[in-house]
């Protein structure tokens, strides 16, 4: 079961990541093939259809990384914009550069890897149903 989150977790974010970045070309079928699974898996999940799913909290919590990313990526916007006001041949620069790649890639790769690790380790998973 831990598998099939995992699984939701990383076409969630790769979902998010098409359509904030625009960097992978998806069809529309693929396209819309992802975003019914990800329907279907928040369907079941919500709906205790699944064998043993995770308490809401737990599902919620990982949820709202995801969702984060949606966040960092607009809040990115503005030390660019800063910079390009400062020093208008900044796009030029190393640092965007690197700070594009953090940007458009490392961030989406932490976040899942935290769900990935919070959804195997036993421990997270204990500690949400101390919490709650």
């Amino acid at each position: 079961m831990i598998i099939t989150y995992i699984l939701f977790f990383a076409v969630l974010n790769f979902i998010i990541f098409h359509f904030l970045t625009g960097k992978v070309d998806l069809s529309n079928k693929l396209r819309i093939a992802l975003i019914v699974i990800c329907v279907i898996m928040l369907f079941l999940h919500y709906s205790r259809a699944l064998f043993k799913p995770l308490p809401n909290n737990y599902f919620n919590h990982l949820m709202i990384f995801s969702l984060t990313l949606f966040i960092l990526h607009i809040g990115s916007f503005i030390p660019i914009l800063v910079m390009k006001r400062i020093n208008p041949n900044f796009e030029r620069h190393l640092a965007f550069t690197v700070f594009n790649f953090m940007r458009f890639y490392v961030i989406y790769i932490l976040i899942f890897v935290y769900q990935s690790t919070s959804l195997i380790s036993s421990s997270s998973g204990e500690h949400f149903k101390s919490i709650f």
